[in-house]
């Protein structure tokens, strides 16, 4: 379930935001108190989204930026959106033994990642490979805020309620997951 709490923002708080997301905040346990913040707090999450959907418009920076949306529905992941993006990125739905999973490639640096979309038991898991070890990557929920390393080539996080995900690859590119149950 989303918190939808309303917190009273101060200026500096609203102003830690958006250095965040425009990248003038650069010490890690400001940036993780402020993902932190947004699970918690509508206000800045919005402030946080309303920055990234003006800069999207930005042709310099729509590059960076790639959302799906998909609708789990009768066992299996339908994208309900066309792909978007610079680079088309592939989708591909691999059928398991009843584990639905829908695998998205992205470009990135000289590099690909995967992301395959794990769905199980009303919650989804995120595995990302890459051959490029090191890449921070941040996953931002309603509820929930996570950061993952690439290393031996795989990041993973679990548990995610379905909904809006949003994965940050070392705030330099965006990937937006709309998953609709």
């Amino acid at each position: 379930m989303m918190n939808n709490i309303q917190l009273n923002c101060n200026d500096e708080m609203q102003q830690k935001v958006l250095g965040v997301a425009d990248g003038t905040i650069t010490k890690q346990n400001e940036i993780d108190a402020v993902m932190e913040h947004l699970t918690k707090c509508t206000a800045c999450r919005k402030l946080y989204e309303d920055f990234f959907e003006i800069a999207i418009d930005d042709e310099e920076v729509n590059e960076d930026y790639f959302g799906i949306d998909l609708e789990f529905k009768d066992n299996t992941f339908i994208s309900l959106s066309p792909v978007q993006g610079l680079i088309q990125p592939a989708v591909q739905v691999l059928a398991q033994t009843n584990v639905p999973v829908i695998e998205l490639e992205y470009p990135y640096k000289n590099s690909i990642i995967r992301i395959k979309i794990i769905y199980t038991n009303q919650q989804v898991d995120i595995a990302l490979n890459c051959t490029e070890n090191g890449i921070k990557i941040y996953l931002l929920t309603g509820s929930k805020f996570d950061v993952a390393t690439i290393d031996n080539n795989t990041a993973y996080f679990s548990s995610i309620e379905p909904g809006t995900i949003v994965l940050l690859f070392e705030f330099k590119k965006i990937v937006k997951i709309h998953i609709k149950i």
